[in-house]
């Protein structure tokens, strides 16, 4: 046995002749080709003998919907930091007045509870992260289509952590800081359509990113970007950047519901209270260059974002199993 290594590495020209005309090396020739081509052919069946979009779907969802549920770190921390989040916000700004303060403070609450909805979707693109490496080799056997896959994921996503927990922590908010009766149903619409737009941009930046020591302080980063040109802290901004934004048509919904129709008193520190006078909630968002008139268009605008993130997921996702 030494021999013939000595002889292979040292590169014998008469010993690699005598090999390759011998008949046991054209048996074994012959036996790797037989089984490369089974192979191949092994991977073009299970391509296309994949199942149906729908069956796919549906053992997909199911499958992630398992996961999602049974995840303490998912479906459980959610709903427990809505409750927290809830209760905290509710506390720090209880009872505000229809005045200059209560001005302030519902521009600062709604900064707020859009930062707490950016920073609890974090958690979709790590969990996107953990299952990334599976659904490679999954998707490169042929179990199913990245499209099953990336609907599958955006749907359970949806249905169980953004209606769910927004839905608890605005029922928890609303009341007890006394904002705008009677217009409790589009606060909560806004807060699971900015709940689910952000979701889905940590998931699309997830597809994109290499690994999640990179993703998720990028994330971050671009969460507290849009946060500030969404709203009211630069003022100046250039209306295209601020339209950059998914956070500015939330922004503009929150307070034009809670604004529209109610009158404030101006009464700044230092004016006796004769000097003050009252504003309309629509005085104010002019002031603040919001419109008056938010509504259904930023609703459609949140939509859009939503599903021009989950466009870009698939993408990069088909991408990357097309790259390996």
């Amino acid at each position: 046995c030494d021999r013939i290594l000595d002889a292979i590495s040292a590169g014998d020209a008469r010993f690699v002749e005598a090999c390759s005309g011998s008949e046991s090396y054209t048996h074994m020739r012959g036996d790797i080709l037989r089984c490369q081509a089974t192979e191949s052919q092994s991977i073009d069946d299970a391509e296309f003998s994949m199942p149906p979009g729908y069956v796919q779907f549906r053992q997909l969802f199911a499958r992630e919907m398992r996961i999602c549920l049974r995840d303490p770190g998912l479906a459980q921390w959610q709903f427990l930091s809505a409750i927290v989040a809830g209760i905290l916000i509710a506390f720090t700004y209880r009872s505000l007045p229809l005045n200059l303060v209560g001005v302030i403070s519902r521009i600062g609450m709604f900064f707020a509870v859009q930062c707490i909805l950016g920073m609890q979707a974090l958690q979709t693109l790590m969990t996107w992260r953990e299952g990334y490496t599976c659904f490679l080799r999954e998707r490169a056997a042929g179990y199913f289509r990245t499209s099953a896959y990336v609907c599958a994921k955006t749907v359970v996503d949806a249905v169980v952590l953004r209606i769910g927990p927004p839905l608890l922590f605005g029922g928890i908010l609303y009341p007890l800081t006394g904002l705008h009766v009677g217009r409790s149903g589009l606060f909560l619409l806004i807060l699971c359509l900015t709940s689910l737009a952000s979701s889905t941009f940590c998931m699309a930046l997830g597809a994109l990113s290499p690994r999640s020591s990179v993703g998720v302080p990028f994330a971050s980063l671009l969460l507290l970007l849009l946060l500030l040109l969404g709203g009211v802290m630069i003022r100046d901004a250039p209306s295209w950047l601020s339209s950059l934004s998914y956070f500015k048509a939330s922004s503009v919904v929150l307070a034009a519901n809670e604004f529209v129709g109610l009158t404030f008193v101006f009464d700044p520190v230092g004016m006796s209270s004769t000097e003050n006078k009252s504003l309309t909630g629509s005085e104010w968002l002019r002031l603040l260059e919001i419109d008056a008139a938010g509504g259904v268009k930023e609703v459609l605008l949140l939509v859009a974002w939503s599903a021009g993130f989950v466009i870009v997921a698939w993408a990069a996702l088909v991408a990357a199993t097309r790259c390996r």
